[in-house]
C-alpha cells in the first residue's frame, strides 16, 4: 500500500542488517488512514472502512489485485472518503 520499499542508506539504524519490511513500512500508514475515516464516519462499522480503504486503493496491476507486493494497492484516502459520505454521514 505505500508505493515503494526500498533498502535504507547504511546510516539508517532501523534494523543492524540494513533491510526494512514494507509491512513495517505500510501499518503506520494504513492505520493513519483507518483511524482518520474512523473520525470523520463514526457512524460507520469498521468493516465498511476497510472495504472502503480496499476497493478505493490503486493497484499498478489491477489484473494481479491483492498480490504479496503490492496487497490491494497504494491508499487513496480521498477516494476512500468519498466512498464513505456516500452511505454514512460525516462528523461536523
Amino acid at each position: 500500500m505505500v508505493h515503494q520499499c526500498s533498502k535504507p542508506s547504511p546510516s539508517d539504524s532501523y534494523k543492524p542488517n540494513g533491510n526494512i519490511s514494507c509491512q513495517a513500512i505500510t501499518l503506520p500508514h494504513v492505520s493513519g488512514v483507518m483511524a482518520l475515516l474512523l473520525a470523520a464516519f463514526p457512524a460507520a462499522p469498521a468493516e465498511a472502512v476497510i472495504k472502503a480503504v480496499r476497493d478505493t486503493a490503486k493497484h499498478p496491476e489491477p489484473d494481479r489485485r491483492p498480490d504479496n507486493r503490492w496487497g490491494h494497492g497504494v491508499v487513496q484516502i480521498k477516494a476512500a472518503h468519498d466512498h464513505l459520505k456516500d452511505s454514512y454521514p460525516p462528523l461536523g
